[in-house]
């Protein structure tokens, strides 16, 4: 009995074994706990799903946290345009010509009740911007609020017409 023992501890299958052990352990998981899989793909895909979990746990004080996931999934909203697309309605033609290219990166973030503000470095061809995105928490989940403040307009407006129309 103990040589048994002994030879089943000392036993390292080839490399191919283990690879299929991995790929049948994986097929397993996958049909016995689909759920797993299917959030990753859904959850983890739609950017705007992405923002509002990050929110949830800036909101809930889970800081340390909410960096991480934000960091591991950056890969899922890069590009501004899936976020802003998906939650602002109607675009103007000059913005939607700007919005293809902008990349977004948040850089601070302050909440106070059911209002919060992101601020984020737009960088795009010829534009390196820093832009204020206020938040509302309607329904439990953090929204963008669309309308914004006069004086924020007339400051966009004026650094858009010096920009581009000199």
């Amino acid at each position: 009995m103990y040589n048994i023992a002994r030879r089943i501890r000392t036993f390292t299958p080839p490399p191919k074994t283990v690879a299929r052990m991995e790929q049948i352990a994986i097929l397993v998981l996958l049909l016995l706990f689909p759920s797993i899989f299917l959030y990753n793909l859904v959850v983890w895909r739609d950017p705007v799903k992405v923002v509002d979990r990050y929110y949830q746990m800036i909101y809930a004080g889970r800081y340390h946290d909410a960096v991480d996931y934000l960091s591991s999934s950056d890969r899922d909203f890069k590009y501004a345009a899936y976020f802003v697309k998906s939650t602002s309605p109607v675009f103007s033609e000059p913005v939607k010509e700007l919005v293809k290219s902008v990349h977004c990166k948040p850089v601070h973030l302050t909440i106070e009740g059911n209002r919060g503000k992101l601020i984020c470095d737009l960088t795009a061809p010829g534009l390196q911007r820093r832009m204020t995105i206020t938040l509302r928490r309607e329904w439990g989940r953090w929204r963008i609020h669309h309308g914004w403040d006069v004086e924020d307009q007339i400051e966009f407006e004026k650094s858009y017409l010096h920009k581009y129309h000199r």
